[in-house]
């Protein structure tokens, strides 16, 4: 198997424990919208820059959970993401230059949005297997800020 498959696998493999989580913290907080900053990301996501391909691969392994989706622009280039389970409000394609300020924006065009804190893979399956045996009540560990 070529070495740049295996790492996509790998890649793939995280993306969707992450998708998975930020699809319980958004049905735990009741928002159908969730933008992802970019250090949040990068920390989750365990690299030292943040290339486009690399958030475009995020939306592709979790297009099921969150069908739409966008990236929050600035300088550097991407600011962070937007993942979301209904359509994002027809806009002139500025979310703002931070993830705050995209989830202002989203939140005051009527799309409920709340900012989420990705954990690092580690963390983020220590909450999601006692969640998913039902063993803890998902408000515990799925929370964003709106």
């Amino acid at each position: 198997m070529p070495k740049v498959r295996i790492y996509r696998e790998a890649n793939r493999r995280l993306h969707r424990v992450l998708g998975l989580y930020a699809a319980l913290s958004a049905w735990t907080c009741d928002v159908d919208a969730l933008v992802i900053s970019r250090v949040s990301l990068m920390s989750a996501l365990a690299v030292a820059t943040l290339h486009e391909e690399r958030v475009h691969e995020f939306f592709d392994d979790n297009e099921s959970l969150f069908p739409y989706s966008c990236v929050v622009s600035g300088k550097p280039k991407v600011q962070g993401l937007v993942i979301a389970r209904r359509a994002l409000p027809k806009r002139d394609g500025w979310l703002g230059d931070s993830a705050e300020r995209a989830a202002q924006v989203l939140n005051e065009s009527g799309l409920p949005t709340a900012v989420l804190e990705l954990p690092l893979e580690s963390e983020a399956f220590n909450r999601l297997v006692p969640t998913l045996h039902g063993l803890e009540d998902p408000a515990i560990y799925f929370t964003a800020d709106a």
